[in-house]
């Protein structure tokens, strides 16, 4: 057999890919995981999961760059200096809230990112697991 070849099981898998890319493609991501949950392929838990934490919390907030979904009430603090006659001097410590705080706004991003990475996939991978049973 050349190594090219896709058996029937296969091609009969992609064109269902290709019909399901023609029907949701242009879809909301909210209808998407709804139908999906209508026909059954995800639990109504998965659809709450996949709704208010994935789409919101996680491709909302990073693929919008909505700064409030992303950062939320995180604060940092910040030390306050001030420049007069050539001389640096302090002032006082205030909490900053991170999306308002463009300077630091990239490593806390990178930060959160770091720490959501590996529970997102897994949640995601146990939830095509769960439909591909």
């Amino acid at each position: 057999m050349h190594k090219h070849a896709q058996t029937q099981t296969q091609k009969d898998i992609f064109k269902r890919f290709e019909e399901a890319t023609k029907k949701y493609d242009d879809k909301d991501l909210g209808e998407t995981i709804s139908a999906a949950c209508t026909i059954g392929l995800i639990t109504k838990k998965q659809k709450k999961l996949l709704q208010d934490i994935f789409r919101e919390v996680f491709r909302n907030a990073y693929s919008h760059a909505t700064m409030s979904k992303t950062f939320g009430e995180t604060t940092v603090g910040v030390q306050e200096f001030t420049l007069a006659k050539s001389e640096f001097n302090s002032g006082e410590n205030v909490d900053v809230k991170a999306m308002n705080f463009p300077l630091i706004r990239g490593l806390i991003q990178y930060v959160f990112a770091k720490e959501d990475c590996v529970p997102y996939f897994r949640s995601v991978d146990e939830t095509v697991r769960h439909m591909l049973k």
